[in-house]
């Protein structure tokens, strides 16, 4: 399932003020925003299946600390692997209830 919608985008201005910053990115016809929209939605198709709703829940968030926190969790998440990293999202640690983003080994 997509991030962003399917939908006519007219607005080339920048950003208004206080404007979340996915109904930005959701709406603009700017084509630097489009290139933006286009690798998220790239990336995303390389984060793992199981975990790719709760990210993409995240990216869309009108809460601009959430959706930074999951497009710099994203952003990471590529930037690993195209280093060829082997990267594990959300492993589980013994003797522990907390989860760290990712566990990685490089190549």
């Amino acid at each position: 399932m997509p991030v962003f919608d399917d939908i006519e985008r007219n607005g080339v201005g920048a950003r208004p003020y206080a404007q979340p910053d996915f109904v930005y990115l959701n709406a603009s016809a700017r084509p630097g925003v489009q290139a933006i929209r286009n690798a998220i939605e790239d990336w995303l198709l390389r984060y793992p299946s199981d975990d790719r709703a709760e990210l993409r829940a995240r990216l869309r968030s009108d809460d601009n600390y959430q959706h930074r926190s999951a497009f710099f969790e994203l952003f990471l998440h590529e930037m690993l692997l195209r280093l060829g990293c082997n990267v594990e999202v959300h492993p589980q640690i013994v003797g522990t209830h907390r989860r760290p983003d990712f566990y990685v080994q490089s190549p």
